[in-house]
């Protein structure tokens, strides 16, 4: 059994307004670093656009944001490698500023965190993935594939249409203070590690949804 709890608002907000200054600053930075046109916008996404953070108390790792930067570039067009790494670079003159460490480069995202100054703990951590429109209407990530240290742009997978369907049932319907409840029950009665959150939350919507559409 784990022992996840629900952030409280409290809590997360002041982090979430700290993230948006830390972004805006880089935002900034980068229109007048360069002399192609080179610019982002973002958005929080996963349970922090839901206002479903979690954290264990018990563990080390804190609590996390989720955030997708969209990148839109005129005239000159670079290679994945270059986006990410101008974008880590640019994030790296400012974190300090407000109390992260700098940028880690993982394969879907890159990383900052922000650390207990005295005890070996991470009190919350911010992931970015480096986004882009596609033709086809859907959003391509920039994924590094650590093992050749190569970076290319790999579609991500499509929001499924059922569960849009489910979560406005819910919500239409006021049953959300359940689909909270549920969630954070299966959340902690989850003893696979391979199972991921986004999973979870399907779980759980689709158990509420079903159980109160007849």
């Amino acid at each position: 059994m784990g022992n996840y709890t629900y952030v409280p608002k409290k809590i997360y907000k002041p982090t979430k307004l700290k993230l948006i200054a830390l972004i805006n600053t880089v935002q900034r930075y980068l229109r007048h670093k360069f002399t192609f046109r080179v610019t982002f916008d973002f958005r929080f996404v996963g349970s922090s656009r839901r206002n479903m953070i979690t954290m264990n108390p018990k563990s080390n790792v804190g609590y996390d944001f989720d955030l997708d930067l969209r990148i839109y570039a005129r005239k000159k067009v670079l290679t994945p490698s270059e986006y990410k790494h101008m974008l880590m670079d640019a994030f790296n003159k400012f974190v300090h500023e407000y109390g992260y460490d700098y940028c880690e480069d993982n394969a879907r995202v890159f990383t900052i965190k922000h650390k207990d100054e005295i005890k070996p703990k991470i009190i919350h951590s911010c992931d970015f993935a480096i986004v882009r429109d596609c033709d086809d209407g859907r959003l391509e990530y920039i994924r590094h594939h650590r093992e050749h240290n190569t970076y290319f742009w790999e579609k991500q997978s499509i929001y499924p249409a059922e569960l849009t369907k489910q979560v406005k049932f819910c919500k239409y319907y006021n049953l959300w203070n359940k689909v909270r409840s549920l969630y954070i029950k299966l959340k902690n009665e989850n003893t696979d590690p391979n199972v991921k959150s986004r999973s979870i939350y399907s779980q759980t919507v689709n158990q509420i949804y079903l159980k109160n559409i007849s």
